[in-house]
């Protein structure tokens, strides 16, 4: 759990990436893992001027672990993401040419999420285990569309995509091991709920 990552790619793609853990304290009670990565990427689909499509990359994920006894764990973790790229590849098929627009064209996604894992060993036998999560999610989406074409070019049409969805969920379970002679057995026992709510926009222009 100690890596770093420095890479170059296809299209003038650079990317730095990590992965570090360990024991925050010298009894090992409290941990912690950080998991990121940054990327400054191109696509392999270019524009007519020859600017290419973007793929890009930010992303964070922090966790924290807290194990007093061998029985007991709680781990509570958080992601931050973030992707723009250029948006949708549509191409104008006898041309090769792509549809859209460098100074137009874009495709953009915000991601949070928090949450945590407990689980507790009740005895030999049991084991109650405990999850919660809260996600969010924002996407934008501008591109042009081909709606026409004729022997002078194509008609295009500028649409705009928008959504956000919010979500919770919450589970709790009991996992049993135990065995009856001489065939063991597995059984799990629980309740989850989860809610959501999603907004969907769009736009359709010249």
């Amino acid at each position: 759990l100690r890596d770093v990552e420095l890479s170059y790619g296809s299209f003038a793609t650079t990317a730095a990436a990590l992965d570090l853990g360990g024991a925050l304290t010298a009894d090992k009670v409290w941990s912690y893992r950080l998991v990121g990565v940054a990327r400054d990427g191109n696509s392999q689909f270019s524009f007519g001027d020859g600017t290419r499509l973007k793929d890009d990359r930010l992303m964070l994920a922090p966790s924290v672990t807290w194990a007093p006894d061998a029985d007991t764990s709680l781990t509570v973790s958080a992601q931050v993401l973030r992707d723009r790229s250029g948006g949708t590849a549509i191409y104008f098929t006898p041309t090769h040419v792509l549809v859209g627009d460098p100074n137009f064209s874009q495709s953009d996604q915000k991601q949070h999420t928090l949450g945590y894992e407990l689980s507790h060993r009740l005895n030999d036998s049991w084991v109650l285990r405990q999850n919660l999560r809260y996600g969010r999610v924002a996407f934008d989406l501008d591109m042009l569309a081909m709606v026409g074409a004729d022997a002078t070019g194509m008609v295009r049409q500028a649409r705009r995509f928008s959504e956000e969805m919010a979500s919770l969920s919450f589970d709790t379970s009991l996992l049993g091991e135990f065995s009856t002679g001489s065939v063991s057995h597995k059984l799990v026992a629980g309740l989850d709920i989860s809610r959501s709510k999603t907004d969907a926009r769009r736009w359709n222009g010249t």
